[in-house]
């Protein structure tokens, strides 16, 4: 990684030096004034070179003698001001009055521009002639010179980057401006305090500034203009004598070569644009990698030439939408208090620096405060760049806002945006166009970071490219929908609106395939990237009926791709030649795109599948694990007693396991039961039809246990469906089965009375727990034997300990596994569409859209999948919740646009359906943007959730029916790290959300009712103990796996959604631990509750 350190500190480094002159300056109280007083209408000043000359007491007219001081005068007294040394850049006119850009030229005493003109300087009416810089070795004859040629006083005040606030120091002193100067003085000294702080602790790219037309001369070290280089870099471009000058130091190609920089920046019109296809340039390292920028310009150079306080302004941005939270706050202050709410900068000044970042601000307005304290930073800047931008309404006439640039509208999921998306956009940019990147979220078949964190990760790779902005979230276009185009169109009236996409996309995109209609993507304007491959054939572009722009980007950007990054990531490699180093450094910290893989896995039907089968059927399946006899006897009972059987088959047919039961009503329960006390006991507890379990039938095996759960699952949802209160375990002659037995006590059967083996449950209002852990850990732990060994043993403890709090009654245990499938099977059914993948896809015309916990992550075949990213959030005292957008996702009014965007029917997905809650918030939103609802599917649904679906006028299907039930439990909520539900206020820390498991001893479960504390005790140590040993398989695999720990810091490395237990904000967790270790902790606070 010391690669990455060096750019990560460049970029850092850089960043703050841009806020060097614009940040914060110290005040020079203590310094005594450099003048002193003749007489009234004179003084004597002392300048840098220790020279006393004789000045007007009141300086009105001042003259420049070169570009830094035309550039260092004009940010303390531009009114002052008769005359420029140079002429403005051309882009001067899009921040400057009129006024200035009018004063005459007056040339320069130093340098190749242009002599200077002592006729137009005697007739200025200048008081006085101020050199600024470094100090020639001529420089006291120069002034001495000068001054008595023309009469005028010459005066020469050093510049250097670590002195910059004493410039401006005596620049007050001079012209009577000590209030402005201290400003300016403050700003200068306190950046670049930061800047040597990170550069002193940062080690440092190896780097080369080149400029002119051939890239042959460079900016050597120890030269003038490479003060910010040398700060903040090695700069490898050391000479016997650097120059002075701001073309710096001719060198030769070898010599270029043998630096073989990591780093290359390019000074504005040099070669930066040819260089990346240039032959002799490929074998440096900087540009191989891609690591070549070129220095903002408009309308100084932003790094020098001359060195002024144009480096500051990118650097503020940059800083702005970096990823440190300090960082961010110093800019928005500067950029508030120093920049736009100066009272010394000039209008001009202001107004060329809103013109620059007026876009980039205005994207701050929808970002979300970290904290309170980044809130406050924030209101306050934003404040001042409204009172400021009121004023110049008001006061100013507006903006000289240049001639709207053409719209390049650039759509893409970027994730993440890397140098290649970077150099597509400067390429485009210098085109004339203005670029708005949309973060996408129609690629629906690709597993995607979550919106806004790749919508940050654009923005901070951006902040320094200006006419570079990020489309509103609220807007979402796809690009195959007429209708959003047209609204794209609308959006930019009088403005050409063109769309970026790769070549690839237009000659494989299925809307590109359709034919063209009004607003259809064929009809707007294309920048179409083109890969630059050998013998390629030349692109087809005639689907298109606008105009079509074609670019091509250098070879080792090309290179660059979503699968490099996840590859370096999980290697713990340096990524800084593929992505912004900012950005590298924020992916690291937030531990993004490790061990993740780029694609959705598509959901694939279940090998096994529950139906009824004959009694020869299971006959013969009880032949090949009972002898014939007792096979021929068990068909013989079940026959003559009118029993019905369901079988669990595999993929080729083969049986697995069988069960038996029957329908008893009141008038038959003697008659089958045979005893007068077991059928008075059923009388009086059932209430309705009772469910007669006679036979579990499952081999022995390592998979006994699991297929005979999923067999009595079946048996008592189907009952249920059916409206049955009560269920018997009484086997037949020959089919007692231990494990049997054993597997039913888990789901609530007791003895039915005191003289009978027969077990009984209450089926009235039963107790429901969705098995789901094992669908919340990643690949490879998912299939290893050790993990879902615990897995399993802990789900037994469960199911045990929820027993306790109301004996009796039923505990129905689904499985998430066998949910997930047979919701595959009805949504490729309504879809209309196969459920395995076909070659070539063929989509139906349905969207799926999982709304809660479940299918999250996947793709169903054949069908657009797209999930409505919602989360459950309890107010801080937990006595109520809401249904809120998951974190880092946008907020769900935007995520139902989306949805709408697709232009398909909705078939909404949930595991289950009970109060509604989510459903509740959302059914607003679908109508409020017309979204069809073609139907509602979830895994269960009660009575009180068909009445709701009745309400809203939904078709609604579900896998199983439960008429009613007393509780509900998502197996991996309960659990500390692999689960909870989120609490309002709490923000994420090391990407891990705080939340809340709804046992002790996080909080008292008020939920429950009728229950003894003994079994909410029970209860939660039985959570705290499954976690933990989860938790501890996960971590022996991940060391066997990866030879790492699994700390806290990489659990996502293991879990699809970690989370962290919520203790407060007096609780800090150490993340480079294991997180067993904390629940150890926990359940000994636990224990100590109990006693």
């Amino acid at each position: 990684m010391n690669k990455t350190k060096r750019l990560l500190a460049l970029v850092l480094a850089l960043v703050m030096s841009l806020t060097l002159f614009a940040c914060g300056r110290k005040a020079q109280d203590d310094k005594t004034d450099d003048s002193t007083r003749t007489e009234d209408t004179t003084r004597v000043f002392t300048d840098s070179c220790g020279r006393e000359v004789k000045v007007p007491a009141d300086i009105q007219k001042v003259a420049v003698s070169g570009p830094l001081a035309q550039m260092v005068v004009f940010a303390i007294a531009p009114d002052k001001m008769v005359g420029v040394a140079n002429a403005w850049d051309e882009t001067a006119e899009n921040y400057f009055d009129q006024k200035y850009l009018d004063l005459p030229l007056l040339g320069q005493l130093y340098g190749g521009k242009g002599e200077l003109n002592l006729e137009t300087l005697l007739s200025s009416g200048a008081q006085v002639v101020i050199d600024v810089g470094e100090a020639k070795s001529t420089i006291v004859e120069d002034m001495n010179d000068l001054q008595e040629q023309t009469g005028i006083p010459f005066l020469h005040i050093d510049a250097k980057l670590v002195s910059m606030d004493e410039t401006y120091t005596m620049l007050g002193n001079l012209l009577g401006m000590t209030d402005e100067a201290r400003t300016l003085a403050d700003y200068c000294r306190s950046t670049y305090d930061k800047a040597t702080a990170i550069a002193d602790g940062a080690e440092k790219a190896n780097l080369l500034y080149i400029t002119g037309d051939t890239g042959l001369n460079v900016i050597a070290r120890g030269s003038y203009h490479a003060e910010v280089i040398d700060l903040l870099s090695n700069n490898l471009a050391v000479v016997d004598e650097p120059s002075s000058k701001g073309t710096g130091n001719e060198v030769d190609m070898e010599q270029i070569l043998n630096w073989n920089p990591d780093v290359i920046l390019f000074a504005p019109g040099s070669i930066y644009a040819t260089v990346g296809e240039d032959a002799a340039w490929q074998s440096i390292t900087a540009i191989r990698n891609g690591a070549y920028y070129e220095v903002p310009m408009g309308p100084y150079n932003w790094m020098g030439f001359p060195p002024s306080v144009q480096r500051l302004l990118g650097m503020l941005m940059k800083r702005l939408a970096g990823s440190d939270g300090g960082a961010r706050q110093e800019a928005m202050f500067v950029l508030g208090r120093r920049v736009f709410g100066s009272g010394s900068l000039g209008e001009h000044e202001k107004r060329q620096a809103f013109l620059l970042t007026e876009q980039k601000l205005l994207e701050t307005c929808y970002e979300e405060a970290e904290d309170a304290l980044t809130f406050y930073y924030r209101a306050s800047m934003l404040g001042r760049v409204y009172r400021f931008m009121t004023e110049q309404r008001l006061f100013h006439g507006g903006f000289p806002f240049e001639e709207p640039r053409p719209i390049a509208f650039f759509p893409g999921t970027f994730d993440p945006f890397t140098l290649s998306h970077k150099g597509i956009v400067r390429a485009i940019r210098d085109q004339g166009f203005e670029v708005l990147l949309a973060i996408d979220e129609f690629s629906w078949s690709k597993k995607t970071q979550p919106y806004r964190l790749r919508r940050r990760i654009a923005a901070m790779a951006v902040a320094d490219v200006f006419h570079v902005s990020i489309f509103p979230e609220d807007f979402p276009v796809n690009i195959a929908n007429p209708e959003n185009l047209h609204e794209l169109r609308a959006a930019f009236p009088g403005r050409s609106v063109s769309i970026v996409v790769g070549s690839d996309v237009v000659a494989h995109a299925s809307s590109y395939q359709k034919p063209v209609e009004p607003d259809s993507i064929h009809t707007f304007d294309h920048v179409v990237f083109r890969r630059t491959e050998p013998d390629a054939e030349p692109a087809d572009y005639s689907c298109i009926t606008g105009k079509v722009l074609e670019l091509t980007l250098p070879p080792q950007l090309e290179e660059i791709s979503s699968t490099r990054i996840r590859e370096a990531v999980d290697a713990n490699r340096d990524i800084s030649n593929l992505i912004d180093p900012t950005v590298q450094e924020f992916i690291y910290r937030r531990g993004l795109y490790l061990r993740e893989p780029q694609d959705k896995p598509v959901l694939r039907t279940e090998d096994l599948s529950f139906l009824p089968a004959s009694p020869e059927t299971a006959e013969k399946f009880l032949r090949t694990m009972l002898s014939v006899p007792t096979a021929a006897a068990l068909r013989t009972q079940i026959e003559s007693r009118g029993d019905d059987v369901m079988v669990c088959r595999d993929t080729d047919g083969t049986i697995l396991g069988a069960a038996s039961y029957a329908c008893l009503d009141s008038a038959r329960l003697f008659a089958r039961l045979g005893d007068p006390a077991l059928s008075g006991l059923v009388r009086q507890n059932a209430g309705g039809r009772t469910l007669l379990i006679s036979g579990l039938f499952v081999p022995r095996g390592e998979r006994q246990s699991d297929l005979c759960q999923l067999l009595i699952t079946e048996v008592l949802t189907l009952a249920l469906s059916r409206e049955f209160t009560y269920a018997l375990y009484l086997p037949l002659e020959g089919a007692v089965s231990g494990y049997g037995r054993q597997l039913l006590t888990l789901q609530g059967f007791v003895p039915a009375g005191d003289s009978t083996d027969a077990l009984a449950v209450d089926m009235r209002c039963p107790v429901v727990l969705s098995r789901n852990v094992d669908t919340a850990v990643k690949a490879p732990f998912s299939s290893s034997p050790r993990v879902l060994a615990a897995i399993a043993a802990a789900h037994r403890r469960l199911q045990a300990a929820l027993t306790k709090l109301q004996p009796g009654s039923l505990v129905l245990s689904l499985s998430a596994g066998v949910i997930y499938h047979r919701l595959l099977q009805r949504i490729t059914g309504r879809n209309g569409v196969p459920a395995e993948p076909t070659t070539p896809r063929v989509l139906g015309p349905d969207i799926c859209v999982p709304y809660g916990k479940i299918l999250r992550g996947v793709a169903v075949p054949n069908t657009v999948t797209k999930t409505l990213r919602t989360d459950k959030v309890y107010e801080p005292d937990l006595s109520t919740y809401s249904i809120e957008a998951y974190p880092d996702y946008s907020p769900l009014p935007d995520q139902v646009r989306t949805i709408h965007a697709f232009a398909r029917p909705v078939i909404l997905v949930d595991d289950m359906l009970h109060d509604g809650k989510r459903i509740r918030r959302l059914a607003p939103l679908l109508a409020e943007t017309n979204t069809p609802v073609d139907q509602v599917l979830v895994g269960y649904l009660t009575g009180m959730g068909r009445d709701l679906m009745e309400q809203l006028g939904y078709d609604v299907d579900a896998i199983y029916y439960l008429p009613n039930l007393r509780l509900r439990f998502v197996e991996s909520t309960l659990y500390p790290f692999i689960g909870g539900d989120s609490v309002a206020g709490r923000k994420q820390k090391e990407r891990m959300l705080p939340s809340v498991n709804m046992i002790l001893p996080y909080v008292y479960p008020g939920y429950f009712f009728d229950v003894t504390e003994q079994s909410i005790r029970g209860l939660s140590k039985t959570a705290l103990e499954n976690a933990m040993q989860i938790l501890r398989a996960l971590e022996r695999e991940h060391q066997r796996v990866f030879s790492a720990a699994l700390t806290i810091r990489r659990l996502g490395e293991a879990l699809t959604q970690p989370r962290l237990p919520d203790k407060g904000d007096c609780m800090n967790f150490d993340f480079s631990l294991p997180a067993s270790s904390y629940l150890e902790e926990d359940l000994s606070r636990l224990d100590r509750i109990c006693r």
